[in-house]
């Protein structure tokens, strides 16, 4: 079909004007297009393509401009860009079992609902009540509805850009479409596909999105300033783009970004083969201490907090592979700076909850199920100074006491000790005679027992299980 140029309607002197090269044609009034059709950024061509060694052709859409002197509409119009929806539709299967039934219809994010016996009845046939349903849609505005036998279709107006239907009838059902989508193409690894710019931009400061392959191996990428990505909310599971990519979420200067997925986020890396590949959350390096924290939000009353896992990848499917491992580890010093240290079961302020190695029910801060290497123990200590005999208070886990010459007998108060204690000690000077005979344990001490020692000895001391 050949191409056809807009004409201009002359008013003031009534006649049909042929466009003229530089002119620019104003729309007064509303207007919409059926059919497909192609807004090319060309005033003089019938191609949009360039054909001399030109800049490319630009082509501006927006809303309409504030009045300037405006005291009270002083906002700008919104631009809406929208898929097509798909087809709506309710089916009655059984009128006698409608009583009282609700049809909810959220038209642009506006909700309406039509309740049987209130707003219309289920009467005499299926056929008849889907009439009956229709006639009570038709009356809301943004939609049209019409039945054809025992079904209420619903067609969106031409200013509806969003459109869902449900209902809780036990005899009607609702259907829908899939509604279509809007696409950036194009981009590449200098120019994204998608940019939005503006102090207010999808959040709270400029945030780009670079959509399809990206130089640097990331299908998806959201980047922003520190405030750009705080309050970004993803709203259902935000997967992985397939492919040898990935997704990337960064904030510029590394300062804290929140992603608050409402039905679950994942993040792994599966983009090639064989699996394994790294899956990484970082803060960005910036300038800022704020960190970077992961957490899953609080659960609802009925079933408790969020869980949050961290896990290797599962190995490939062929032969004897290893699974992942999880790295966790402190960030590297800078300078005369120290390491970053890795802290468990502490908020940074107080110390909350457990350490379960092996069990998934630690009863202490640290519990371990299972064998354990370690290369040194430390354990706090208070050694008492050679020439100090007698009774002595170490509240700690270990230490030493002095039992003067002819002595058979020291006692040490100590707060972790109960009678169910084990206490075990030994003496570390040499003595012909010394010897530990017996510990015995007791709420807040233990007594260590000796034959009589020929000089001033040493006891080494450690307690165990004080529960």
């Amino acid at each position: 079909m050949a191409e056809r140029e807009a004409l201009a309607l002359n008013e003031s002197t009534p006649q049909i004007l042929a466009p003229q090269s530089g002119d620019t044609y104003l729309l007064p009034r509303s207007f919409r297009c059926v059919g497909d059709g192609i807004f090319t950024a060309n005033a003089t061509s019938a191609t949009s393509t360039r054909s001399s060694d030109a800049a490319a052709y630009t082509y501006l859409v927006r809303g309409g401009h504030a009045y300037a002197q405006a005291a009270t509409n002083t906002t700008g119009a919104d631009l809406t860009l929208a898929g097509g929806i798909g087809r709506r539709f309710f089916t009655i299967t059984d009128y006698t079992a409608m009583a009282g039934s609700v049809f909810t219809l959220v038209i642009n994010g506006t909700t309406s609902t039509k309740t049987e016996g209130v707003d219309f009845n289920a009467v005499t046939t299926n056929n008849q009540t889907a009439t009956n349903l229709a006639t009570a849609i038709d009356a809301i505005a943004g939609v049209t509805a019409v039945a054809v036998a025992a079904v209420c279709y619903v067609t969106p107006d031409d200013s509806t850009y969003s459109l869902t239907i449900s209902e809780n009838a036990t005899g009607a059902t609702s259907t829908s479409g899939a509604n279509g989508s809007v696409r950036a193409t194009a981009g590449d690894s200098s120019y994204p596909a998608l940019i939005v710019q503006g102090s207010t931009a999808l959040v709270s400061a400029p945030i780009q999105k670079w959509i399809d392959s990206m130089g640097d191996g990331y299908s998806v990428s959201i980047e922003g300033d520190s405030t750009s990505l705080r309050n970004l909310k993803i709203s259902s599971t935000f997967s992985y783009i397939s492919g040898g990519g990935g997704i990337k979420f960064s904030s510029t200067n590394g300062n804290f970004a929140s992603l608050q997925p409402y039905d679950g986020f994942v993040l792994h890396a599966n983009g090639g083969s064989p699996k394994g590949n790294t899956a990484l959350i970082h803060n960005g390096g910036g300038l800022s201490d704020t960190g970077l924290v992961i957490r899953p939000s609080a659960g609802p009353n009925t079933s408790g907090a969020g869980v949050l896992y961290l896990l290797g990848s599962d190995s490939w499917e062929n032969g004897d592979r290893n699974g992942g491992p999880v790295f966790i580890c402190g960030g590297a010093l800078y300078g005369a700076g120290s390491n970053g240290n890795v802290l468990l079961a502490h908020n940074e302020t107080v110390a909350r909850g457990k350490v379960g190695i092996g069990t998934a029910s630690p009863t202490k801060l640290l519990d371990v199920s299972g064998e354990m290497i370690a290369t040194k123990i430390f354990l706090p200590y208070t050694n008492t100074a050679t020439g100090t005999t007698g009774n002595q208070t170490i509240n700690k886990s270990s230490g030493r006491v002095n039992i003067a010459a002819s002595g058979t007998t020291v006692t040490v108060t100590n707060s972790l000790v109960t009678a169910a204690t084990q206490v075990m000690a030994w003496p570390v000077t040499a003595d012909a005679t010394a010897r530990v005979t017996s510990v015995v344990p007791a709420a807040g001490s233990f007594v260590i027992n000796t034959p009589a020692v020929t000089a001033e000895t040493a006891f080494a001391f450690v307690v165990i299980g004080a529960d």
